[in-house]
């Protein structure tokens, strides 16, 4: 569960819902973060709905991963 694609899906013109399943590591979360800056930049998104309900949080990786995600899409 842990490799599971992180669906980036579009709702409207520039709002996306991004699904984050599964665990994140450190690999994982540095694909994660390029898929959804080349996402929000190649169909000019300006707001992501983040849907954590099937993640599953085994270290304190993810808070950081998360913030620096967030920081870098404004």
């Amino acid at each position: 569960m842990g490799f599971l694609i992180v669906p980036i899906i579009p709702i409207t013109k520039g709002i996306s819902v991004h699904s984050i399943q599964g665990i994140v590591h450190g690999n994982r979360s540095e694909q994660i973060m390029s898929d959804v800056l080349h996402s929000a930049a190649d169909n000019d998104i300006g707001y992501f709905i983040i849907d954590l309900s099937k993640l599953l949080v085994q270290d304190n990786c993810f808070p950081t991963f998360l913030f620096n995600m967030m920081s870098a899409l404004v």
